[in-house]
């Protein structure tokens, strides 16, 4: 024997005090099996002679040389499972020799652990209970140490345990030092019988794993215990330490002593998963590190498979499983989750990941929302990049889902959820997937296409949101698209602002990927989704019509609708949607501009032409915010307009001038611009163009300070020749006045202008004269002429109001107020064209002239009123709503005549009208009345979608705002109004009704227009008003009917049916559920389904029952046919309350008695239909051949797969599942009819589930039966059917748009 070993043992054994422990206290630990033994009174000064911790350390390696040193006999071990069990020539007889006992050992090796796991103990004690347990470690594996009974179950977790994870860096050197100690011991060391050893040393390996936060390069084929020190340098401690845990993790799996390898990978498995959860994180945000230790993780599972697929891949999807029911119902959680599940799905064996991918499309239809929403998560990373799978040894009818299609159709069928949680996410993986989804779609072979074998509950269905077997009976592409399209436009309207977003997104992809989807009906989308009030939805309209704009550059439909959505939203009253657009539409205007990509200037090209004219000239005026914008970002240089003079002769020149008209506002133009400019001007040609001369105006008056004086006499001469000859257009004319005014004054020759305005005027007043004189032999003038002269005599009495004479007033008063009659020949001279205009230069006259205004009033109302001619109304109402603004007390009268023209036959009347009276009421000009209200109400109505905008925007942006609760407080007077029915108890109220006859519109046949305007109003009040105008409803009209103050006429029954069809409606028993379910809990649809309920049950039910039963009273007396609809209605609100109503209508048990007939009747009905229904599908079934079982959906009625997956994975479950309510389809009704070629209607609500307890549990096609047991699914508890609230109709903002004249025949 080595003789400097024994020095060594006798040398530091012996600096440790042995016999100074306590005998009593050193018993108490054996008999307690080293657990729950108060702290022994030592000291470590007491315990050690020397530094504890070097000690310690020189302890462990003379233990480290024992273990090391030869011996002669090699001994069978196979009895103990253990190497270290020879008693001969060992560290145990010496230390006999020396009179050092093993239970002193195990004594010290206690107390020093239990030291350091105490809560206030020293980072000094953490130090030495690490280096105990080291030497407890290489005590185990020192031979002999079974003989000697050394391994203690309950000593060794607990040394386990001094593996503490703290904040404390210094102690990383001592933990990577002990855990050196452990890892060979697990590889020769049998852990005792009982398991829990085994689970608590991996548990304590899998926590270690995080200690490395920064690196995810780990090799774990990589020996760190035999790495050269050299190496080990160049690495952080955290770094070995991982390496070591996950080293230590393998030894496990490696070895055969401490259990079969299939249970210790799974132990491991379920204790990774923590990590994989991220389950120590307390935020929404997960920090880097926690992201760090969960990649570690997955990188450690994805190296088993690999290593040994045949064990780990089964466990491993077990485990996979948990995660997915596991997972925090957190947005940043699911998607750390879903990417390792995926990351680790691909590399299990492909019967696995079949079993896998079959389990997930049941889990996307489970009860429980947050299931559902994971799932998709998951299968959203599916549908990516999908690596080549080796299909070795899968039978071929499973082939179909290693391919995309049935997740495909899960996500679609999950587009119509109950959940605004679960469809906002299949939305978002359709907008994210689309292309690739419709790329595989078209790769599929209709004809002869696999299709899955569902289990025989699932019958064919014809409605989106139950069963993805819906979507295998297209038999077409297109068919299937044109399907997408409709749950796209229903989920356009959804209530929620996230599904909104992903449904346009997910529809621009469709219009992107085809040209044949850039239809009217999906661009009627964007545009009404542009004025959405939720800003991230109206965020999403700029980007997708960006996109759409980009992949079909040069198509009308795509530039129309990028103008009409887009460029409205750079005055959005939101800064970051302003921001978003402004920068959009700089990409487009000024960065084009510059580009060198010919298509990209060819589309800035093309949108300048569709703004230089015709319908898009009003959103000139957006552009030019646009420039005012990035003029005060100093954005604009005049080498930007240089960019354009090449492309002058190109047939582009009149959209360059238009563009240049802008640009010259804010910027200054480079001097060659100014030189063309001055060119074209001269040319006789352009001025038989009035647009294009109108532009080249434009740019001199933009340049004219910087023009030379020779081209500003140029300008000058040629401007008063053209004025003096009336050679120009009337379009022009204005423009071309305040241009040679300009430059006269800057000069300095303003007398000469006044000259030259003195002898114009006279001129037109020589021109105009003969069309009111009574002399016959007088040659008329044209009819152009005078319209000219008319023109120029108003912009000069504008310029020079000291100009304007009694003969100029007579003059154009004579105009007005001539009126054509047959009867007067002379009278005739005067055309309805010319009156039209000297009403509109008397009118910009008389905005300077109040007298003059006033006196003109009357004349225009008189107008309105009389007049026949459409141009003559139309200036008459312009200058009216102009006076309101400058004259408001006294036009203020006038404005009934101004809202009566809401009803002309012609919409261009109407259009003007309303766009003008909106402007007033957005500057502030135009008092809120409810006269007034009820106008704007009946725009709603309007058979042009332009006016209803325009009206609802009126109502909802400028009126609500103002005053939120103005709809409330007017509802029950909108009844009377529209109605029209004259209240013999309020004077008041009677004559607003009588004043607004021409805008009621009563009668059972007028019912739905009626509806429209009350769904509006309800939609423009806030959640907690609804209450109250049930309240309104019940006091105002209901009770007024009931007490009899109202008789019980046609008028009174259409008003008490209207309150019936209010009171029933979806948008009055809307409540805020995404809210709900945010203050209850996420995900939780069951319990807000209850509390949406309870809050009904008290806002709507409880208040209207009382006065319903008086009501029902008083039309048995008055024998009114009223009755039915009574009990319909309670009917109607009391369908929910099935259980309740005995307590609920208890005190008239007649009218219960009504309901509950009413009630079993539809069920009744229901169900003979239903019977009916199946025994034709039975009869057909037996003329016609059974199908083929490959292709074969079940016929009979059953849940949807929320009932697979209650049966195949909890069958214990199924009777308590199915003794309470019955379940509910996850399907969500539609809010908008399905009114194209494709489109279903509902089946009203499915069947109640078959329970049949002698079912056997089904399995997926192909596959053995689910382990119940592997995966721990609970059994789904119901979801209540929530539908679909009408989102706001909150218009954001107008779009002014004249269309082609058009008579209202109405």
């Amino acid at each position: 024997m080595d003789d400097n070993l024994l020095q060594n043992t006798t040398r530091y054994f012996d600096s440790v005090s042995f016999s100074d422990l306590i005998e009593t206290w050193l018993d108490q630990v054996f008999e307690n099996e080293f657990t729950d033994v108060e702290e022994a009174n030592m000291s470590l000064g007491l315990l050690f002679t020397n530094d504890p911790k070097e000690t310690l350390l020189k302890i462990c390696d003379v233990c480290e040389e024992w273990i090391k040193k030869p011996t002669d006999i090699d001994l069978d071990e196979t009895n103990t499972g253990n190497m270290s069990t020879r008693p001969e020539e060992s560290l145990w007889t010496y230390l006999n020799e020396m009179d050092i006992e093993v239970r002193n050992i195990l004594g010290v090796v206690y107390f020093l652990c239990s030291r350091a796991l105490k809560n206030d103990s020293s980072e000094e004690d953490k130090e030495i209970g690490l280096l105990s347990a080291k030497w407890y470690f290489s005590c185990l594996r020192v031979p002999g140490s079974t003989a000697y009974s050394v391994y203690k179950a309950n000593l060794f977790r607990l040394c386990i345990d001094c593996f503490q994870i703290s904040d404390l860096e210094d102690l990383l050197p001592s933990m990577v030092s002990a855990i050196e100690s452990l890892i060979p011991l697990l590889t020769v060391c049998h852990l005792g019988s009982d398991s829990t050893t085994v689970d608590h040393v991996i548990a304590k390996l899998c926590e270690l794993v995080g200690i490395e936060q920064s690196s995810t390069s780990l090799n774990f084929d990589l020996d760190i215990l035999s790495m050269p020190e050299r190496e080990r340098r160049r690495r952080s401690f955290s770094f070995i330490l991982t390496s070591l845990a996950f080293q230590g993790l393998s030894a496990l799996i490696s070895s055969d002593l401490n259990g079969e390898k299939d249970y210790i990978f799974s132990i491991i498995l379920s204790n990774l998963n923590r990590h994989i959860l991220c389950s120590k994180v307390k935020k929404s945000n997960i920090p880097s590190k926690f992201m760090c230790i969960k990649d570690n993780c997955v990188s450690y599972i994805c190296y088993n498979l690999k290593k040994d697929p045949e064990i780990c891949s089964r466990l491993t999807l077990t485990s996979l499983k948990r995660l997915c029911l596991s997972v925090s119902d957190k947005a940043e959680f699911r998607a750390a989750v879903s990417s390792a599940i995926v990351t680790i799905l691909y590399n299990l064996h492909v019967q696995d990941l079949v079993d896998f991918i079959q389990w997930l499309l049941l889990l996307v239809d489970a009860a429980e929302g947050n299931n559902r929403v994971f799932a998709l998560e998951v299968m959203g990373l599916l549908l990516g990049e999908v690596p080549q799978v080796d299909k070795e040894g899968l039978p071929e009818t499973l082939e179909i889902y290693l391919t995309p299609i049935p997740i495909i159709f899960a996500v679609l069928t999950r587009c119509d959820d109950v959940s605004p949680a679960v469809r906002t996410k299949a939305l978002g993986i359709l907008s994210l997937h689309m292309e690739h989804m419709l790329k595989a779609l078209m790769d599929m072979d209709f004809s002869n296409f696999p299709e899955e074998e569902f289990d025989e509950g699932i019958e064919t269905l014809d409605i989106n949101g139950e069963n993805r077997s819906f979507w295998y009976n297209f038999v077409s592409l297109k068919d299937m698209v044109d399907e997408m399209s409709n749950i796209l436009h229903r989920r356009a309207e959804d209530n929620n602002g996230m599904s909104r977003k992903a449904a346009l997104q997910a529809l621009e992809n469709i219009v992107s990927f085809d040209i044949g989807y850039l239809t009217n009906e999906n661009l009627k989308l964007f545009v009404l989704a542009s004025r959405d009030t939720n800003i991230i939805v109206r965020k999403q309209i700029i980007q997708s019509l960006t996109n759409i704009l980009e992949t079909y550059p040069d198509n009308p439909k795509a530039q129309e609708c990028w103008l009409k959505c887009i460029f409205p939203l750079v005055q959005d009253p939101e800064n970051t949607v302003q921001a978003k657009v402004l920068s959009v539409v700089e990409e487009k205007f000024l960065q084009n501009m510059l580009s060198d990509k010919n298509e990209e200037r060819e589309a800035l090209f093309l949108l300048l032409e569709k703004l230089a004219y015709g319908e898009y000239l009003p959103y000139q005026r957006y552009l030019l915010k646009a420039f005012k914008c990035w003029q005060g970002e100093k954005k604009l240089r005049p080498n930007f307009a240089s960019k354009l003079e090449k492309y002058f002769g190109s047939g582009k020149d009149e959209s360059i001038w238009f563009y240049l008209s802008i640009f010259g506002a804010f910027c200054k133009y480079p001097a060659k611009i100014c030189e063309l400019a001055i060119q074209e001007f001269q040319k006789p040609e352009n001025w038989e163009k009035s647009s294009f001369m109108e532009y080249i105006l434009k740019v001199i008056q933009n340049a004219f300070s910087d023009l030379p004086s020779d081209d500003l006499e140029i300008v000058q001469n040629v401007l008063k020749e053209k004025l003096e000859n009336f050679a120009a257009s009337v379009e022009i004319m204005p423009l071309m006045i305040e241009i040679l005014f300009k430059i006269e004054t800057h000069r300095g020759l303003q007398n000469d202008f006044a000259q030259f305005a003195d002898k114009m005027m006279q001129t037109s007043m020589d021109i105009l004269t003969p069309f009111i004189s009574r002399k016959k032999s007088r040659q008329l003038p044209e009819e152009d002429l005078a319209v000219k002269s008319l023109t120029i005599l108003k912009e000069f009495c504008q310029l020079f109001p000291e100009s304007i004479t009694q003969n100029v007033l007579v003059l154009l008063k004579s105009f007005v107020y001539t009126k054509n009659d047959e009867a007067n020949v002379s009278t005739l001279k005067v055309s309805s064209r010319l009156r039209a205009h000297a009403f509109a230069s008397l009118g910009k006259i008389a905005l300077q002239n109040k007298e003059l205004g006033l006196e003109l009033l009357p004349v225009l109302a008189k107008e309105l009123l009389t007049s026949k001619e459409d141009m003559l109304r139309n200036n008459a109402v312009l200058i009216l709503t102009e006076f309101c603004s400058r004259l408001a007390t006294d036009g203020d009268q006038y404005m009934s005549l101004i809202t009566a023209c809401f009803k002309d036959k012609r919409y261009i009347i109407r259009y003007q009208t309303i766009t003008f009276l909106v402007s007033l009421l957005q500057e502030g000009y135009v008092r809120t009345k409810n006269t007034l209200l009820f106008c704007l109400l009946s725009t709603i109505i309007d058979k042009y979608e332009t006016i209803q905008e325009i009206g609802k925007y009126g109502l909802s942006t400028l009126i609500s705002e103002k005053k939120k609760t103005i709809f409330l407080e007017s509802f029950t007077e909108a009844v009377f109004v529209f109605n029209h029915f004259l209240s013999s108890d309020n004077q008041g109220l009677t004559q607003v009704v009588k004043d607004m006859e021409r805008f009621s519109i009563p009668g059972e046949e007028n019912r739905e227009k009626r509806m429209q305007i009350y769904k509006f109003m309800i939609n423009c009040m806030e959640e907690g008003s609804r209450g109250l105008l049930v309240s309104n409803i019940s006091r105002d009209i209901l009770n007024s009917v009931a007490e009899g103050v109202f008789p019980l006429d046609d008028v009174v029954k259409c008003m008490v049916r209207d309150c019936f069809a209010v009171l029933t409606s979806k948008e009055i028993r809307v409540f805020d559920s995404d809210s709900i379910a945010h203050e209850l809990e996420d995900g939780e649809d069951e319990r807000v389904a209850k509390a949406e309920l309870e809050i009904r049950k008290a806002m709507l039910v409880q208040p209207i029952v009382p006065v319903m039963i008086s009501l029902k009273n008083c039309v048995l007396e008055a024998k009114s046919d009223l009755l039915s609809d009574i009990v319909l209605f309670l009917k109607e609100i009391l369908t929910d309350y099935k259980n309740e109503i005995e307590d609920i209508l208890a005190d008239d048990k007649m009218l219960k008695m009504q309901v509950l007939f009413e009630m079993r009747n539809e069920s009744n009905q229901q169900e003979k239909e239903a019977k009916e229904k199946k025994n034709k599908e039975m009869r057909n079934a037996k003329k016609s051949a059974p199908p083929s079982s490959g292709g074969h959906i079940g016929e009979k009625t059953k849940e949807i797969s929320a009932y697979l997956i209650r049966r195949s994975l909890c069958p214990g479950d199924v009777n308590a599942s199915s003794s309470g309510s019955n379940d509910v389809s996850l399907r969500l009704v539609p809010q908008t009819p399905q009114n194209r070629n494709l489109s279903r209607k509902s089946t009203g609500v499915l069947d109640d589930v078959d329970t049949d307890n002698n079912i056997n549990m089904p399995s997926t096609s192909g596959v053995a039966p689910i382990n119940v047991n592997d995966i721990m699914y609970s059994s789904t508890p119901r979801v209540l059917l929530k539908p679909l609230r009408l989102k706001s109709p909150n218009v954001s903002k107008i779009t002014l748009r004249v269309d082609d004249l058009d008579i209202d025949e109405d």
